[in-house]
């Protein structure tokens, strides 16, 4: 899922700024990342902003989210407004409304939305074919001729003023369309590859971010073939430092980018990867940060103290298994495997890189998934269902996280975190068995979990203390 931040303003005289800090207050308040801002400079009026609406729904996908600051900033009048919601919403984007929350279409009232700005863009539609009848009627009642004159057709093209651009276009075999389709292909093949679905999003959001600052930068259509490596020197440190992005978001970013162009370098696209003379950012080496028991501890008593059988498994699953969202929301009810038994195990069937593993069970989490498998009422498949059916997007789960985290009166917490928080927990009560480590979490390559074993700040300065003694 990407989230697009869409601004607008009507003249010169107008600022952009003013609607990108109200977009972005408030993804800081619903905890969300602006992937992507879409800033447009054109009056409604103007011949060519139907276009740019145009252009902006072909560059939306199914999941993403459009945040928008009010409904006037989306069309020229009603019908073109409604008829471009509905449009979107057929395609399974969402709308967000930052000033006008009630007009949004992402809330438990989008449906009844949808349908009445369904009815309205047919009225709308009907009413203006039938002044448009009425008044061809009242025109031939009149004695005049309808239509344009005889030999008075342009015989000049619309597109004759970009000629040469076009012609080099042709000659390279790229367009606009050819580009998504491109990308859509390189996703197929991550995909075949076995990427995970939040991989495949992850990279396409990184693909998408250098490809906005490209156009924006440059003030022209993104083009594969024109990617210099100081073009991504420039790019790095944009991000780094105007936009003060993390260096390990700026570094995945990269991996996205890397990943593409070998790709069009692999189909004949272009005929070698400038990323590949091109350094990722040198990261600390430091442990990830996990929960400590004291808040661990916070977090399981205000979720057993709520005494919900259904968020009471999930979170023990979470702190008990280390397994990542994805793979904790794909799992079915048959993947439960021998729960009234110490060999219990979660098949996992579908983790990154499309491995299989088989994850062990603790008391603790059978008795607990035991206990909401007995009064769960729906005979559906999967696993975790919601009041409106099975959890299937990681929002759900943070969303349940951050209402038992303001509960226990800890920081937020991200389900990663969890994971964090049981590797360390493993290492520390088997500091030798790295390798168990390493299955437990799905890991093939022992030196992903290394990072595990460096020492925390505050390990560093306990052993300068011993010195003292």
């Amino acid at each position: 899922m990407g989230v697009i931040g869409y601004l607008r303003v009507s003249t010169e005289s107008q600022d952009l700024s003013k609607q990108r800090h109200v977009l972005l207050e408030y993804a800081h308040e619903q905890r969300l990342q602006i992937d992507q801002f879409i800033e447009v400079e054109i009056s409604t009026q103007h011949s060519h902003y139907g276009q740019q609406l145009k252009s902006l729904q072909n560059s939306l996908q199914k999941g993403d989210v459009l945040i928008v600051a009010e409904l006037s900033r989306l069309g020229r009048n009603m019908l073109e407004t409604l008829t471009f919601i509905n449009q979107l919403n057929e395609q399974g984007v969402k709308i967000i409304f930052v000033r006008q929350p009630e007009l949004s279409t992402h809330g438990l009232h989008g449906h009844l939305l949808l349908a009445i700005y369904s009815y309205f863009a047919q009225a709308e539609r009907e009413f203006i074919a039938l002044r448009m009848r009425q008044g061809l009627a009242a025109a031939r009642a009149q004695g005049k001729l309808l239509g344009r004159p005889k030999g008075s057709r342009n015989k000049g093209h619309p597109l004759d003023a970009y000629h040469a651009q076009l012609k080099t276009y042709l000659q390279l075999g790229l367009a606009i369309t050819t580009i998504q389709i491109h990308i859509q292909q390189w996703l197929e093949a991550l995909s075949q590859d076995g990427k995970s679905n939040f991989t495949l999003t992850a990279y396409q959001r990184g693909l998408r971010h250098f490809i906005h600052w490209s156009e924006h930068t440059y003030k022209e259509d993104f083009d594969p073939t024109a990617v210099l490596p100081r073009d991504l020197e420039r790019w790095k440190t944009d991000q780094a430092k105007t936009h003060h992005v993390a260096p390990a978001t700026i570094n995945q970013r990269l991996v996205a980018l890397s990943s593409f162009l070998s790709w069009c370098v692999e189909t004949s696209l272009i005929a070698q990867n400038p990323t590949h003379r091109v350094h990722a950012l040198r990261l600390e080496k430091r442990k990830p940060a996990g929960l400590s028991d004291t808040h661990l501890h916070r977090l399981l008593r205000a979720v057993y103290k709520r005494g919900h059988l259904r968020d009471i498994a999930l979170i023990e699953v979470l702190v008990e298994t280390g397994i990542r969202v994805g793979e904790l929301l794909d799992p079915q009810v048959t993947d439960l495997i021998d729960l009234d038994k110490r060999s219990a195990y979660l098949i996992v069937r579908h983790g990154k890189y499309g491995h299989y593993r088989t994850v062990p069970l603790i008391k603790t989490v059978r008795q607990a998934l035991n206990d909401y498998l007995a009064q769960r009422p729906d005979p559906s498949p999967f696993l975790w269902i919601g009041q409106k059916g099975s959890l299937s997007h990681p929002s759900s789960v943070l969303r349940l996280l951050d209402k038992y985290c303001l509960q226990a009166r800890i920081d937020k917490v991200t389900p990663h975190q969890l994971r964090h928080t049981f590797a360390t927990r493993c290492l520390h009560k088997n500091p030798a068995d790295l390798r168990g480590l390493a299955a437990l979490l799905g890991h093939s390559d022992l030196n992903t979990i290394m990072v595990y074993t460096e020492p925390s700040l505050l390990d560093l300065t306990r052993r300068i203390e011993l010195l003292e003694e």
